[in-house]
């Protein structure tokens, strides 16, 4: 079966957001996770092999997917579950344990069965600190489930993006990428 990238551009998010707008994009991430679902057949997917993935707020809304309950569109059929079977993360929001509204924290919402994860993260982010990577870590070793942290020495927020092609650490995130989905068999080593 094939491989299927929904995401949702949301650049600038985080500094433009209002309170109304953050339980309007986990809406839409789960709405958009359950068509893909929804659909999986005629898109010549598994149904039971649907991961999500995202960098900083993209990161947040896949985490959110996998973990918080509730923000359900009034329109959504929430009989299709939301239980992706990965967790792809760059570099992630996952909310803090002294977060002020724990409903919209990935890290406090950590549940048995939650999908693995990988999350690709530089040690000198200041946006989201790399100590929070460690946290979600934690909190799913306490449930039971696999988290691995691929830290990159002095890299900062948003380091492994594309930009002019000439950045390494893209293609050594995408590489290490590739290696974490042949590992979980979603990828067939060459």
């Amino acid at each position: 079966m094939g491989m299927v990238s929904v995401h949702t551009n949301i650049r600038g998010w985080v500094d433009k957001r209002t309170d109304e707008d953050v339980p309007r994009c986990i809406e839409d991430a789960k709405s958009a996770f359950r068509w893909v679902r929804a659909h999986a057949n005629e898109l010549n997917l598994d149904p039971e092999r649907i991961a999500v993935g995202g960098g900083s707020s993209g990161g947040f809304l896949a985490t959110s997917i996998a973990t918080l309950p509730g923000f359900d569109a009034t329109t959504d059929d929430t009989g299709i579950p939301l239980k992706p079977s990965l967790q792809i993360l760059f570099n992630p929001g996952v909310g803090g344990s002294s977060a002020d509204d724990k409903s919209r924290s990935p890290i406090q919402n950590v549940t048995k069965g939650i999908a693995p994860a990988v999350i690709f993260h530089g040690t000198a982010d200041t946006g989201v600190p790399l100590s929070l990577m460690y946290d979600y870590q934690r909190a799913m070793d306490k449930v039971g489930s696999d988290c691995t942290i691929m830290a990159y020495k002095d890299q900062t927020h948003g380091f492994f993006n594309y930009r002019d092609g000439s950045n390494p650490y893209y293609y050594k995130t995408v590489g290490d990428m590739i290696l974490f989905l042949e590992n979980q068999g979603y990828l067939t080593k060459n």
